[in-house]
């Protein structure tokens, strides 16, 4: 009985090593590689349209927010601190979501060259105050983010 036992567990170990040597041989194969790949592009597509999804909202929130604002006889075109989320303050710089204080920094100088008050003082009226407006929500994106960041590199 103590040879049969004996066999058993050699075959036990026998048939695990074989099981390993084909696994290596498999898990690289080309028709595993193309499914790992197909895997992955899936699961990029389903976040970048769930992100996609998720911008339209917060677009159509934020075109509501306006329109109560005007209702209410407020100016739609000023954004607040209070009124501005994290993504949509990475927008207005056009920064990814995953960049850092310096990045922000230099994206908001980049914007503010670009739509700075003095640089319209020739400008019409209507160039001036969307000039004006354009810079605040500039500099409120950058101040949101700014913040943001603060309150999170002293919380960790």
């Amino acid at each position: 009985m103590g040879k049969a036992k004996h066999l058993g567990k050699g075959a036990i170990l026998l048939g695990s090593i074989i099981a390993k040597v084909v696994w290596d041989q498999v898990k690289d194969t080309e028709f595993v590689k193309e499914k790992r790949e197909q895997i992955n592009e899936w699961a990029g597509l389903q976040q970048r349209k769930l992100q996609t999804k998720l911008h339209v909202l917060e677009d159509e929130f934020w075109e509501w927010i306006k329109q109560v604002e005007k209702e209410a006889g407020k100016n739609p075109n000023v954004v607040r601190d209070q009124d501005i989320t994290f993504s949509q303050a990475c927008r207005i710089l056009d920064i990814p979501t995953s960049a850092d204080l310096d990045v922000a920094k230099n994206a908001w100088k980049q914007k503010m060259k670009a739509c700075h008050p003095d640089l319209f003082s020739n400008a019409s009226d209507t160039e001036k105050q969307q000039a004006h407006q354009q810079a605040q929500k500039v500099n409120s994106a950058f101040q949101f983010l700014k913040n943001h960041y603060q309150k999170h590199s002293s919380s960790s």
